[in-house]
């Protein structure tokens, strides 16, 4: 028996469609929209060894969705984003700025989705700013701000069993804009050329969905060396997912491949195996990657996005070397969900080996204790997270070299409407 999931496939479908009903007149397919948003606060404290990379930032924010009914198959999508630290101080403005690749301070508010969709019988076509969802091209949502893309998808499932997705990327909204305010949106590169990516999913073998994706990102700067340029690249992913229940034990195994062909590096490749095992509401994972050791010491690219991870191998918030040349690595994840209580709580263990000589990063490690609690009542629709992360890493004297020793407390408190 299959496990009840929402398995890539129908994520894709559900993010490209805005209305399961038909409106008889444009002014009815507005009156049938549907609103809704997300109310945050946040508390981070971090404290490392390294300089200039401790302090505590308290955030607020809010995303607003509007999804209008459909119209002769048209609908229209919008989402806007808004977030402050007004407690603030500049030790914190650097250390959860973009000074250390974190993009979690920026404040101001941004319209990060702007789309229009028209589908006709089973194909469905989305065009403008949007969120994205695929192992090569991911909207982060650890932060935040969640990034965005202004992208034209075109997804069909006339094929049984299949989806089939082609598109095209030309901007991307980052978390920040470097300057304290929030993501614009800019060009892939400074030559304004585009990404390309054609995915399919089949889930043809009862219990095991396949994944392919294949993203191209031409190198079109005139400048005069390889190393002065934009690096272009094109991935190829493939993903294969068996997941299967017997009475209360749910077991699966999953495998992936990546292989990123360099314009002008060597090719570079990552493969990975994941292993999961539950009973009942207790539930576990254990997961292993290596990525080459390429001559260029590039790594593998993870496609677009911050939430483009394909590697099974990461820590829940922090996520450093698991892309890095001549890495291998394990994460070990066990969680327990108490329903009844709406409390879940859990722990991970990772540990990188990053041997590139350019990184040495030797001997990472990331240990997670996490757990959240939705309230239920007059508070349904609050969740609180709360994260404790330990992080080691010996060799890094930097925070460019590495993660560094040291901790963090993540508090979120999230309201849905």
């Amino acid at each position: 028996m299959k496990l009840a999931k929402l398995s890539l496939a129908a994520i894709v479908v559900a993010g490209l469609t805005t209305g399961s009903f038909a409106a008889e007149t444009l002014a009815d397919a507005f009156k049938e929209g549907k609103i809704s948003g997300e109310l945050r606060a946040w508390y981070i404290d971090r404290d490392k060894d390294l300089a200039n990379s401790s302090s505590d930032i308290f955030l607020t924010g809010l995303q607003l969705h509007y999804n209008t009914g459909t119209f002769y198959g048209f609908g229209l999508g919008f989402t806007t984003q808004t977030s402050a630290a007004p407690f603030a101080d500049e030790t914190a403005k650097e250390v959860f700025g973009t000074n250390q690749n974190d993009d979690l301070y920026g404040s101001g508010t941004q319209l990060s989705e702007a789309y229009i969709t028209y589908t006709i019988g089973k194909t469905t076509a989305k065009v403008g700013r949007q969120f994205i969802k695929t192992p090569l091209i991911g909207s982060s949502t650890s932060r935040m701000i969640t990034q965005s893309f202004e992208a034209a998808l075109l997804t069909n499932t006339d094929l049984p069993n299949t989806t089939v997705m082609v598109g095209a990327v030309s901007k991307f909204q980052d978390r920040s804009d470097g300057e304290g305010g929030v993501g614009q949106f800019e060009e892939l590169n400074k030559d304004h050329d585009y990404a390309y990516t054609a995915m399919v999913v089949n889930q043809s073998i009862p219990n095991v969905e396949l994944t392919f994706q294949y993203l191209t990102f031409d190198d079109d700067s005139k400048g005069s060396t390889a190393s002065s340029r934009i690096q272009g690249y094109q991935d190829y992913y493939f993903e294969a997912e068996y997941t299967n229940k017997y009475n209360s034990i749910n077991y699966g195994i999953a495998a992936n491949y990546l292989y990123t062909d360099w314009e002008h590096y060597d090719e570079a490749t990552m493969y990975g195996v994941k292993v999961n095992l539950g009973y009942d509401n207790f539930k576990t994972y254990v997961a292993y990657s290596s990525i080459s050791d390429d001559e260029g010491s590039k790594g593998v690219k993870a496609g677009l996005g911050g939430g483009a991870q394909p590697n099974y191998v990461k820590g829940k918030q922090v996520r450093v070397g698991t892309y890095s040349s001549d890495t291998s690595g394990y994460s070990v994840d066990a969680n327990y969900n108490f329903k009844q209580l709406g409390l879940s709580a859990g722990a991970r263990y990772t540990k990188l080996d990053v041997a590139s000589k350019p990184s040495n990063q030797n001997d990472q490690t990331i240990t997670d204790f996490y757990g959240s609690y939705k309230f239920v009542g007059a508070l349904k629709g609050l969740e609180t997270e709360l994260l404790y992360t330990i992080l080691g890493d010996e060799s890094a004297k930097t925070a460019a070299a590495g993660t560094g020793k040291g901790e963090e407390l993540w508090f979120k408190a999230n309201y849905k409407f």
